[in-house]
């Protein structure tokens, strides 16, 4: 099961502009090793988990231009404290027996992100939600024949919004009405 966790007062700190740490996070947590049925058997008595939250690049803008492995312990102490914050107030929090089961831990900063993946201010999850954004004409189709595009991006920002692009894109690739007709012989 996938857990949202966000705390009271959020919308204040948001608010605010509240700096790194200053007031709870948010975080998301999930765990693959749970969702497959075949782990127990191939990796006994262990598990893994992903925990994610929102982190703003201007928190580690001094070390942007640095290169990755070479930031210096500052930014290692600032990414330590987000983990324990993490660890605290997400996993600890929805899975209270998880404490003092952790072998292994790695956190990334946007930073991390731009560094990897070469977005420029450290972004996750694809297009910005600003309401520009929305005006775009973004479908599953692209200029290139047999490209499809799907994922959050092609509808709304979030998780609903990608597993929801799935389905429009399988639309796109077998048309509606074949796409329709599998849809109902699955459902009866």
């Amino acid at each position: 099961e996938n857990v949202w966790i966000e705390p009271e007062g959020l919308e204040r700190a948001f608010e605010e502009g509240c700096g790194a740490l200053e007031s709870p996070l948010t975080i998301f947590v999930s765990s693959g090793s749970a969702k497959d049925p075949s782990w127990a058997l191939r990796h006994p008595d262990r598990s893994t988990a992903v925990l994610l939250c929102p982190a703003q690049m201007e928190w580690f803008r001094q070390w942007e231009s640095l290169p990755q492995g070479q930031r210096g312990a500052e930014y290692e102490a600032l990414k330590d404290k987000f983990a324990e914050a993490m660890l605290e107030q997400g996993l600890y929090r929805a899975y209270p027996k998880c404490r003092g089961c952790v072998e292994y831990l790695q956190v990334g900063s946007p930073c991390t992100v731009q560094y990897y993946s070469a977005f420029r201010k450290g972004e996750v999850y694809g297009l910005s939600p600003a309401p520009s954004r929305f005006r775009w004409n973004i479908t599953p189709d692209t200029f290139l024949p047999g490209l499809y595009l799907s994922g959050q991006d092609v509808i709304t920002p979030g998780l609903g919004s990608a597993y929801n692009s799935g389905l429009i894109t399988a639309c796109a690739l077998a048309g509606v009405p074949a796409f329709l007709r599998a849809v109902v012989r699955t459902a009866w």
